[in-house]
């Protein structure tokens, strides 16, 4: 064996990535790679055990010394006897001790390093004779990904060499599981922890880190297997004990660190240079690795709190209702009883009360907004409470996504009139799709905010490739939604001209929601367009009967008979002219392919077909032949 220094080592492994290797590290770990996150090395226990032996023997300490080998210049390399000896009258206080040392102590910036190359890299196992929780705490606090532990040699089976799943490997247990700290019981190696440890040594060379080489039954693992090379990271290569010479051969390497920690940094610093550890150094709370991961976690609470709030509305268990209250939140209250109350004034008064005695509470908030917003089209105090719930919670992807759609879908006046100039629609769009972008970022996979995102490419950005692409993920996350299979069906329909696809998603949304005005008015129009009227009517009247308060809707489907019905011309021009007059329309709606049917059709008042239309939706259709 030869010796060589740190940066040799981190040369070795960045050589390993450059080259994008099948080359897989595994990790051997010793007490020494927990001195740092503030656990007691094998040494410094001993000295403390020692002392209270020397008070229990009296007499007879030099004789039991004597008897059992103990170098007092090396008590680490007499841990185990030396711990079996201070609590062989209670074995039990052994385990209590070492769990009080243990209890609360956080990974130190080593470990920290360590579980980002355990999930982002190829060499995702650690063998260690600890039985502390750093590195799967670590794991926890710092990725996202559940490691196998195995802190039992009864779950060596489950160990399998070409996982990519962070597995570590307790050879003498979890400190929870009778761990294994005396001579008799780590002199030799569980035959099934053995029999999954030496495929592993045959595939990988091992990096040892904190390891004296104490106890014999890794020591006789590492020599009576043809293993790859060794390379044996120690403080202090003057000190290299015979015990370790005897078990490392002419390929394997001493390598001189400056302790576990420097190493991982060097190995950042030099080859990983982890995104995800230069954020802890962030001023910012919410730029945190630690905060972005728990923010994560928080985010699939909160979700499974959500679908059990649903559960609770939707029971008709009285009993249940009450004992939920025990668990969801005070403001759910009155969230139930806003939902249960039919009357839209008394539903108001009840948000208010809520929001009174709860003014922190930005759940109710963010709902009073939604609330003004779909049910009581009060935009400005939609949008005044919209802004409340964000200032009290700016990263609610839901809060941003719905202020979004609110901004997108364009503030109006209560006669449902456009009340605002163009240059400041404009500012609102930008305003609109930098909340729809932040609310993704928040929780990328929310079909609503997918759903409304793709309604905004589409309808207001003009960006179809994108709005697809929003509008797939919609759906890829919620399948069996009404709203996102018909909005899809319309942008098949009216941008794509995927005929075939759109009747598809019509009629899937119609399947869904059968009831629903617009999939019944947009399918209409569908069938219009591809020479179905009678087919078309049975939809249209679905639709008028449905959307007697929808009027926007109503002064589309009027249109409808305008330009495919001549014999009601007459009738839809008295219709639209009333609608119109109440300032009814349907901005940016496109008639286009219905002008195209209609000249087809040889309708025969095409240029007022046209300047309806454009009174209705505000596009020029002059051009359309």
């Amino acid at each position: 064996m030869s010796e060589i220094k740190q940066k040799d080592l981190i040369r070795i492994i960045k050589d390993n990535k450059k080259n994008k290797s099948d080359t897989r590290f595994v990790f051997l770990l010793g007490a020494g790679s927990s001195v740092q996150s503030g656990i007691p090395s094998a040494n410094s226990l001993a000295k403390d055990w020692i002392e209270d032996i020397k008070d229990d023997l009296d007499e007879d300490y030099q004789s039991w010394k004597n008897e059992n080998n103990i170098d007092e210049k090396d008590l680490a390399s007499s841990y185990t006897t030396i711990y079996n000896k201070r609590f062989e009258h209670n074995p039990k206080n052994g385990y209590e001790t070492l769990q009080k040392l243990m209890e609360n102590k956080q990974p130190s910036i080593g470990y920290t390093i360590l579980s980002q190359i355990l999930e982002n890299t190829k060499h995702n196992f650690v063998i260690t004779t600890n039985f502390d929780s750093l590195i799967e705490d670590a794991l926890f606090l710092f990725t996202s990904k559940r490691p196998l532990v195995c802190g039992h040699e009864s779950l060596a089976d489950f160990i399998q060499l070409n996982s990519t799943r962070p597995t570590i490997i307790k050879v003498h247990r979890d400190i929870l599981l009778n761990p294994k700290n005396t001579p008799d019981n780590t002199s030799e190696m569980e035959e099934p922890l053995e029999k999954a440890l030496k495929p592993i040594l045959e595939n990988s060379p091992t990096i040892v880190i904190g390891y004296g080489g104490h106890d014999e039954s890794i020591m006789k693992l590492l020599k009576n297997t043809n293993r790859e090379p060794v390379y044996w990271c120690t403080r202090d290569t003057s000190s290299i004990s015979e015990k370790i010479e005897k078990v490392l051969n002419d390929r394997d390497k001493i390598v001189k660190i400056d302790g576990f920690d420097e190493l991982m940094v060097a190995l950042h610093a030099d080859v990983y240079e982890f995104e995800s550890i230069k954020s802890l150094a962030s001023n910012e709370a919410n730029e945190s690795l630690i905060v972005k991961n728990a923010q994560n976690k928080f985010q699939i609470y909160k979700k499974e709190l959500e679908k059990f709030m649903q559960e609770v509305k939707s029971s008709t268990s009285k009993e249940f209702k009450e004992n939920s209250k025990t668990i969801l939140p005070y403001w759910w209250d009155y969230q139930v009883r806003v939902d249960s109350e039919d009357d839209i004034d008394k539903k108001e008064q009840i948000f208010l009360e809520g929001i009174k005695d709860l003014p922190k509470a930005h759940q109710l908030l963010g709902n009073y907004a939604s609330f003004l917003h779909t049910i009581k089209k009060d935009y400005d105090k939609a949008e005044e409470y919209y802004k409340k719930a964000l200032e009290l919670n700016p990263n609610s992807a839901n809060y941003n996504g719905n202020y979004a759609s609110f901004l997108h879908t364009i503030k109006k006046d209560y006669n449902g009139n456009y009340a605002i100039f163009l240059e400041d629609i404009k500012k609102d769009y930008d305003k609109a799709e930098e909340y729809y972008k932040k609310a993704l970022e928040l929780d990328p996979n929310s079909a609503n905010n997918n759903g409304n995102y793709a309604i905004f490419l589409h309808t207001i950005k003009k960006d179809y490739d994108k709005a697809e692409e929003y509008y797939k993920k919609a759906l890829e996350l919620d399948p069996n939604d009404a709203d996102y299979n018909g909005n899809y069906a319309s942008f098949l329909h009216t941008i794509k001209k995927d005929y075939d696809k759109a009747e598809e998603y019509y009629k899937k949304a119609l399947e869904l929601d059968p009831n629903d005005a617009d999939y019944n008015g947009n399918y209409a129009s569908f069938l219009l367009i591809t020479d179905r009227k009678e087919e078309a009517i049975k939809y249209m009247n679905i639709s008028f009967e449905l959307s007697t308060e929808e009027k926007d809707l109503q002064t589309e489907l009027w249109f409808y008979k305008l330009a495919h019905f001549e014999d009601e011309y007459l009738d839809a021009k008295k219709n639209l002219d009333a609608l119109l007059g109440n300032g009814y329309k349907s901005e940016n709606w496109d008639f286009t392919l219905n002008i195209k049917q209609a000249i087809k059709d040889n309708h025969k008042h095409i240029d007022e077909l046209k300047e309806y239309a454009k009174k209705i939706s505000g596009l020029d259709y002059s051009d359309v032949v």
